[in-house]
């Protein structure tokens, strides 16, 4: 059995970008290009998935302390996401898993119903669309005044939820304003469901990193959530502790890939935030041994 540790989070966990550091002709040169997500995804090879692998903060962590990090196949994330990869790895006979590391990407990503796992004919016939786009369909087609089948019952969830009629003049006010309580209700549910539950099943700790949006970030803090506790302090490049990633980012000469490698568009951490994301949690679960 090999001792594991997880990491979830969205491509800030998984690595997206770290191929451009890759010293090979090919990707020095990928450096000059546009290389945003799906580009970049079309773009893969054995070095750059190797280089991602190898130098992505999860992995850093993880050799450090003897164990193999436990990360999602693909690119991107989100909550609701973040529940099928923990049950992947989690019950997985051949790892044992005693500390989660948990990053939390934005609101905005969470499917409406706040599960991939829903089961419900709109679900499943949107493929299980994120809350935000289904607000801009909702929007577009009441404009545009010709909502299809799923706009209609995607409307009927979103009157219920703001307790108003797509033809009250503040509709479209409460419909911003109330995601902010739907996403409010959609972390409470994982906290209480999944994360207590993992945390007594398997004696496992969980840490927390902070949201790269603002906003997120804010609701987080002011969440059933224990970040403030729990949450890992990041080293930023002039050796302070941060527990807001957007005021450490704004730490380093470049805060993400497109201002290192303009061209690439890329608004990923660097390689060196890798390293001092790996840093900052070593350090952290060093002073808890």
């Amino acid at each position: 059995m090999q001792n594991g540790i997880l990491f979830l989070g969205d491509s800030f966990t998984w690595g997206e970008g770290l191929e451009l550091y890759c010293d090979t002709p090919k990707w020095i040169e990928e450096r000059t290009q546009q290389n945003g997500w799906p580009t970049l995804s079309t773009k893969q090879d054995e070095d750059g998935i190797r280089f991602r692998e190898e130098n992505r903060f999860s992995r850093l962590v993880a050799n450090h302390f003897g164990k193999i990090d436990c990360v999602n196949d693909t690119n991107g994330g989100c909550v609701a996401g973040y529940i099928n990869v923990a049950h992947k790895f989690l019950f997985d006979p051949d790892i044992r898993i005693d500390t989660i590391i948990i990053q939390f990407s934005i609101l905005d990503r969470e499917p409406i119903h706040g599960s991939f796992s829903c089961v419900c004919d709109f679900c499943k016939a949107t493929g299980y669309h994120r809350y935000f786009e289904q607000v801009e369909h909702v929007i577009a087609a009441l404009i545009n005044g010709n909502l299809t089948d799923n706009q209609k019952e995607a409307l009927i969830f979103f009157e219920k939820k703001t307790n108003r009629k797509a033809t009250d003049n503040d509709f479209l006010d409460a419909l911003i304003n109330v995601r902010g309580i739907w996403y409010s209700n959609l972390v409470h549910d994982f906290y209480v469901n999944h994360i207590l539950h993992w945390e007594a099943s398997g004696k496992r700790k969980i840490y927390y990193i902070d949201s790269w949006d603002n906003e997120t970030s804010y609701k987080l803090h002011n969440s059933i959530i224990p970040i403030d506790k729990k949450g890992i302090p990041l080293i930023g490049e002039d050796d302070r502790k941060y527990q807001i990633w957007t005021k450490w980012e704004n730490s380093f000469e470049f805060k993400n890939i497109s201002q290192q490698f303009v061209k690439t568009g890329n608004g990923h951490p660097t390689l060196k935030q890798h390293q001092h994301l790996a840093k900052s949690i070593i350090q952290f679960l060093e002073e808890r041994q």
